[in-house]
């Protein structure tokens, strides 16, 4: 795995399990449906098989979440929101632009307003 690199510059190994705690965090009170636990799971280690298949010895922070966000989307639009706040440039904005709805996400009813 390849060490990530943090915005102030500095390096740490790359720690699933610091992933899982954020998005309960952030998924906290959200009804993310049955297996809630299981699904984040699921999406730390998606991301870890992802990074795995990079081949680098080093990957920003800010790409890690990149690839959580990508995910996020589709579980569920607050989550994504919440998550997607901890990366705010300087002006407020965000530095992640929620995509339009999947069909599978509008189908799901994950987009409040997006009816399929």
């Amino acid at each position: 795995m390849p060490a990530v690199v943090k915005r102030q510059g500095g390096t740490e190994p790359f720690d699933r399990e610091k992933i899982v705690s954020a998005l309960r965090r952030v998924s906290r009170g959200r009804p993310v449906g049955a297996g809630a636990a299981t699904k984040l799971v699921d999406l730390s280690r998606e991301v870890e098989v992802a990074l795995s298949r990079m081949k680098l010895e080093k990957v920003p922070s800010l790409r890690v979440a990149e690839l959580l966000v990508q995910r996020l989307e589709e579980i569920d639009r607050v989550v994504w929101d919440r998550f997607a706040s901890n990366y705010r440039r300087e002006d407020g904005s965000s530095l992640f632009e929620p995509e339009p709805a999947s069909p599978r996400a509008r189908q799901l009813g994950l987009f409040p307003g997006k009816a399929s």
